[in-house]
């Protein structure tokens, strides 16, 4: 019941349609024109360290955005 998985769309949307996977932030996308995706569950509180490597991950991709 808990990790973090990155993953292609095509391999986790099923999961996501049957809710065995979560999307960590609900109707937000961050496009990297590489697929990637970060799944967090919603129906729970996420630890400090999780919230953290969000945060970094989320960081990571908006400057390789702008970097481009």
């Amino acid at each position: 019941g808990q990790g973090l998985a990155l993953g292609w769309r095509h391999l986790v949307d099923q999961y996501l349609e049957d809710g065995t996977l979560v999307c960590p932030l609900p109707g937000e996308v961050l496009k990297t024109g590489f697929g990637y995706y970060l799944l967090v569950p919603v129906n729970r509180p996420v630890s400090a360290e999780t919230g953290m490597f969000v945060a970094w991950a989320k960081s990571q991709v908006a400057s390789r955005a702008n970097s481009n």
